[in-house]
């Protein structure tokens, strides 16, 4: 697996944990060199959480979200068997059929009969959307991977974006073009879709 796929892996599931209120941080005050230290305080009972992850599944576009589902799986696994982790880590996987309907009722789902506390995935705007805003209303965080849409900052504050914006990526590329690649004509060539 590689570095960045890890590193995506582990702030995705820190920020779940800790938007969960499973792992306390408590200061360290017993001696005056440990001023500045913290330790962290694991609840006294091993419990298991539910993470939702929604995303499409279907044969046109399933084979984009395969591995990072499991990506997730063999992360989870591993901290899974850890003696001294708090929590014992359950996923629950829905096709959210990149679509804002279908990922509204998925969320609702995974809401409301698997108890879920925190959801991964947005592969697409529309399916961000709809995962969005059935979080905001039931509280949950959930961890945006891919959305771009423009209206996505509007959605609310349980969502949280991986993928900086199309507008952030645009500004980035042209400032490369221009500082690094010293171009300053640039001839841009894009599909008229939702994608282009």
């Amino acid at each position: 697996m590689s570095k960045i796929l890890k590193s995506l892996v582990g702030c995705t599931l820190i920020l779940l944990l800790s938007a969960c209120k499973l792992v306390e941080v408590v200061p360290t005050v017993n001696a005056p060199e440990e001023k500045n230290k913290i330790s962290i305080k694991y609840s006294e009972k091993k419990e298991t959480i539910k993470i939702g992850t929604i995303s499409p599944l279907g044969k046109e576009t399933g084979y984009l979200w395969k591995s990072l589902v499991n990506a997730i799986e063999l992360a989870i696994e591993k901290i899974n068997k850890l003696e001294d982790f708090p929590v014992d880590i359950l996923m629950v996987h829905e096709d959210g059929k990149c679509d804002e309907k279908s990922s509204e009722e998925k969320t609702k789902e995974l809401a409301e009969t698997h108890n879920i506390q925190a959801i991964i995935g947005g592969l697409c705007s529309q399916e961000t959307k709809g995962i969005s805003k059935i979080a905001n209303d039931k509280k949950i965080p959930f961890i945006s991977l891919y959305a771009l849409s423009k209206e996505r900052e509007d959605l609310n504050i349980f969502t949280y974006y991986l993928t900086p914006t199309d507008k952030a990526q645009a500004e980035k590329a042209a400032e490369f073009a221009f500082n690094d690649l010293h171009q300053k004509k640039l001839v841009i060539i894009s599909e008229k879709s939702n994608y282009g």
